[in-house]
């Protein structure tokens, strides 16, 4: 029989708003650690940290940013997902004063000791705790990544995504708490927790990425005189995006901006009574000539002439209808 050390503490009482078990498995050649809870915070901002367990957590109330070790940032409400994985640094802050997520963790490992080093005993409670901070469990031979990755568990190429069925897998989330605190065959446990991460993120709306954020901001802001540092300051370092972005799109941030603009002025230019000097001050311009100017260099015509072709393919198209 499998030598098992057993953890779990519970957080509150009568309603238990926050909910936490963990299990400690020793088995023939290894060791399972497993973790299972909901958690009730307010606002805060943790600090930048590196876990030793791979960690799902799912939001179901609550706003908030994920912010990774480059700083770039991810917006968080209710439904989305955040995959913690071994050793990546990151932090998550709580702009809400009502927030509420569901965990969790795994790890796997060839393992020599009854009990790692870095499972420290609490001070308000008689179990054993896992410390995240510490690093001796990080140190074994850890199989979690090759494990999740071989079996297909879920993408942990993204750190954000968004589940598309919370009300339905609620109940299997506390269902696994209960379980994972009270199953007295815990050496099936590692199955139903790992299916339980695959279905959460099974079919799941990715985040945007870093760049499509950014490209995003730049077509809401298109008309915008701001500075493009302060348009995309809470995603990232000004300097790191612009980097990100040229390699990603083939043009500076500021270059696509002028682009999103000179779509907006071809939609306008199109319409019939269009003028270009309105359409330039409708553009924010001071003055049409630095339109023109603009409109000219990005699409090798200047306004006029775009507007005289356009006009000139319309009277075509009418001539062949009306001919045929």
């Amino acid at each position: 029989m499998a030598n098992l050390v057993e953890s779990h503490v519970l957080f509150a009482m009568s309603q238990k708003p926050s909910q936490s078990s963990y299990r400690f498995v020793r088995k023939p050649h290894g060791a399972v650690f497993l973790g299972c809870g909901r958690l009730q915070k307010t606002k805060s901002a943790e600090p930048f940290l590196r876990y030793n367990f791979f960690t799902l957590i799912l939001i179901t109330q609550g706003e908030g940013f994920y912010v990774n070790h480059q700083g770039e940032k991810t917006l968080l409400k209710a439904g989305n997902f955040v995959l913690r994985n071994i050793g990546e640094k990151h932090r998550i802050i709580i702009t809400s004063n009502h927030w509420q997520e569901y965990f969790l963790a795994f790890k796997s490992m060839d393992i020599d000791q009854e009990i790692p080093a870095n499972f420290a005993r609490d001070e308000n409670t008689d179990w054993l705790l896992p410390n995240a901070m510490e690093s001796p469990l990080g140190g074994l031979h850890d199989k979690t990544e090759s494990l999740i990755d071989g079996l297909g568990v879920l993408d942990r190429s993204r750190s954000v995504g968004l589940c598309q069925d919370i009300p339905g897998l609620l109940p299997d989330w506390n269902q696994m708490i209960n379980t994972l605190r009270d199953s007295p065959t815990p050496m099936n446990l590692q199955i139903s927790l790992l299916e339980l991460m695959k279905r959460t993120t099974a079919q799941a709306i990715k985040a945007e990425s870093l760049e499509e954020k950014a490209a995003r901001l730049l077509r809401i802001h298109a008309l915008s005189r701001e500075p493009l540092e302060k348009i995309l300051q809470h995603l990232a370092s000004y300097s790191h995006l612009r980097s990100r972005f040229t390699q990603h799109w083939g043009m500076s941030p500021g270059e696509f901006r002028i682009r999103a603009r000179m779509d907006q002025a071809i939609t306008l230019l199109r319409k019939d009574g269009a003028s270009v000097k309105n359409t330039a001050y409708a553009l924010n311009y001071k003055d049409p000539s630095a339109f023109s100017k603009q409109f000219k260099e990005v699409c090798g015509i200047s306004p006029s002439e775009f507007q005289n072709q356009t006009f000139e393919k319309r009277s075509d198209a009418l001539d062949s209808t009306q001919g045929a």
